[in-house]
C-alpha cells in the first residue's frame, strides 16, 4: 500500500492507496489546470507517525465506482488506473481540483479546525488594511475582477477559495492559492496592460476560446499568510460584455448577507459532484456542520462591523474602478 499525509493550513490529511495514484504530480504541480495548488497554498508533506484529522482509502478494483463516506473516513473503489488514462478532464477525479480531495479537505478544515472556505478570490489593500472578498463561481466574472485589482496593484490573497475563522470577537483570514485557472482572453482583450508582468501565453495555441491555463501569480502574494480582522469589501460581479449602463446594487441587510454568504459556503461542500463521468456522490455536508456554518457567518459579521455586500453588472473594465 501506498501512503502519504499532507496538510493544508491545520488539516492533516491521510492519503492511502493500492496505487501510486496518490503521488501523481499532475495533481500537485504549478502548471496543470487540475492541479490542486488552483485551489490551496502549496501542501506540506508530514512524517509518516502524524497523526491525521482524516483519511481518504482508495483502492483500485475491478467493480462498479463509488464513494462512501463516514465521519473522517473517505473510502473510494473502482477501476481507478483506466479511469484516469480515459478521462480527459481531470479536474473531475479523486485528485483533481473538483474532485473529492478537493471537497474533503474543505471538510476537515470544518469539521476538525472550524475553518471554513468560501468559493470566491480575495485580493488585499495593503496600505487601507483592506481585502477584497470577490464571490461566484464559473463564468461569473472571478477572473475579470481579480486581473482588474491586480492592475490596479493590489495583492493577490486567494483565487478559488478564500478561508477564514471567528474566535473571541475577533476574525482570521487565511492566505490560500495564488494560481488560477484563467482563459487567455480575459487577460489578452480585456486587461493588456498586465501582459508585461504575467506569463500568459498566445490565445492561438488554444483549441477553444473556453480553453484555459494556469496562472501563476505568487509574485503578486500578500506578503502575510495570516490577516486578523481587516476590513471588508464584498462583492458579487456580474461581468457583461458591452454592459451599459453599469448596474451596482449595494446591501445592508444583514439577513440577506448572512443568506449569501451562507449558501456560498455550502456550495461546494455540499452539493453533488460526479467523477470520471461515471461516479456520483451527494456531498459531504451534514446537519451539525450547516448549523455551525451558519452561526459562522453570522460570528463573522458581528465581529465586522457588518459589512455591505456590492452587486457589480457590469463590462469587465469596470472592476478597475471597483478593485481599488
Amino acid at each position: 500500500m501506498h501512503r502519504r499525509i499532507i496538510k493544508i493550513l491545520n488539516a492533516r490529511i491521510e492519503l492511502v492507496s493500492n496505487t501510486e495514484l496518490i503521488h501523481a504530480p499532475n495533481y500537485f504541480s504549478l502548471t496543470d489546470v487540475e492541479s490542486l495548488l488552483s485551489d490551496y497554498a502549496p501542501f506540506e508533506e508530514l512524517p509518516p507517525d502524524a497523526r491525521p484529522d482524516g483519511s481518504i482509502l482508495i483502492l483500485d478494483e475491478d467493480c462498479a465506482p463509488c464513494i462512501q463516506v463516514n465521519g473522517a473516513l473517505a473510502v473510494a473503489r473502482g477501476p481507478f488506473a483506466k479511469l484516469e488514462k480515459t478521462m480527459q478532464d481531470k479536474r473531475y477525479t479523486l485528485l483533481g481540483n473538483q474532485g473529492l480531495l478537493y471537497r474533503f479537505i474543505m471538510y476537515i478544515l470544518e469539521s476538525a479546525h472550524a475553518t471554513y472556505s468560501f468559493h470566491a478570490n480575495a485580493l488585499y489593500n495593503e496600505q487601507r488594511n483592506e481585502l477584497f472578498v470577490v464571490f461566484g463561481g464559473a463564468a461569473s466574472g472571478k477572473s475579470p475582477a481579480l486581473m482588474a485589482g491586480l492592475a490596479n496593484g493590489l495583492k493577490v490573497f486567494g483565487t478559488e477559495l478564500v478561508h477564514f475563522s471567528v474566535a473571541d470577537k475577533a476574525f482570521h483570514f487565511y492566505q490560500s492559492s495564488c494560481l488560477d485557472n484563467i482563459r487567455p482572453q480575459c487577460i489578452h482583450e480585456d486587461f493588456p496592460e498586465l501582459l508585461t508582468t504575467l506569463a500568459v501565453p498566445d490565445c492561438q495555441g488554444f483549441s477553444s476560446p473556453s480553453s484555459k491555463f494556469l496562472l501563476d501569480m505568487r509574485h503578486f502574494a500578500a506578503p502575510e499568510p495570516t490577516l486578523t480582522s481587516p476590513r471588508l469589501r464584498l462583492i458579487i460581479p456580474r461581468v457583461e460584455a458591452g454592459r451599459s449602463p453599469v448596474i451596482q446594487v449595494t446591501t445592508d441587510d444583514q439577513a440577506l448577507v448572512a443568506k449569501m454568504l451562507f449558501d456560498n459556503l455550502s456550495e461546494k461542500i455540499a452539493a453533488s459532484f460526479t467523477m470520471y463521468n461515471c461516479m456520483a456522490s451527494s456531498g459531504l455536508d451534514t446537519p451539525l456542520l450547516a448549523a455551525r456554518r451558519l452561526s459562522a457567518v453570522q460570528a463573522l459579521l458581528r465581529a465586522a462591523g457588518g459589512p455591505w455586500v456590492e452587486t457589480c453588472l457590469a463590462p469587465p473594465r469596470h472592476f478597475l474602478e471597483v478593485l481599488r
